[in-house]
């Protein structure tokens, strides 16, 4: 049996939070992820968040995709 590969399972738990945070954001402050098309609860914050890497906190589509890929190669190395 194979060894668990702990960094890759902490990089999928990095992951998992960022799609909290992004579900978060989307709830509560939804101009920091879909730009200056929603009211803004933030002034500025919301559009500074939005336009520069500082979105990438808030990247879920992202991170989904990272989730999906770790946990299949994760997960099928003990099974081999």
């Amino acid at each position: 049996m194979t060894e668990k590969i702990s960094y890759l399972d902490g990089l999928r738990g990095i992951a998992a939070v960022n799609v909290m945070i992004m579900h978060f954001f989307v709830a509560l402050a939804p101009a920091m992820i879909y730009g200056s098309e929603l009211p803004s609860h933030f002034g500025n914050l919301d559009h500074l968040f939005s336009t520069t890497p500082l979105g990438l906190i808030g990247a879920g589509n992202f991170s989904v995709c990272i989730f999906f890929v770790l946990s299949g190669y994760v997960l099928t190395q003990k099974f081999f």
